[in-house]
């Protein structure tokens, strides 16, 4: 096997072990949820919309923004979309760092 092959063999296995381990959380993904979901919170009590203010509008359950909010679901593109939409801002604002909300 040619040695660049090698290497990029084992760092995918490396990648794919702690993946498939349960004890082994992917913390880069659990930030950036957890960062959305922040910033949609930030975004919204801004706009003065309640969770069910925004849920109607953005078409969606309003136990599953909450769920968005606290960080523990991986929602697609087109949701995230939806959300903005029904924010009135720009889906870029969800990536930005937000301020700590309490």
């Amino acid at each position: 096997m040619p040695t660049a092959f090698v290497g990029y063999y084992q760092h995918y296995q490396s990648m794919t072990s702690k993946k498939d381990d349960p004890t082994q959380a992917n913390t880069a993904d659990s930030k950036l949820e957890k960062d959305i979901g922040e910033a949609i919170v930030m975004l919204r009590r801004q706009a003065h919309m309640t969770q069910e203010d925004l849920a109607g509008a953005a078409e969606i359950d309003r136990s599953y923004l909450s769920e968005i909010e606290n960080g523990r679901k991986n929602i697609s593109i087109r949701v995230l979309d939806k959300i903005a939409r029904a924010l009135k801002t720009d889906i870029t604002d969800f990536f930005k760092t937000p301020p700590s909300v309490g």
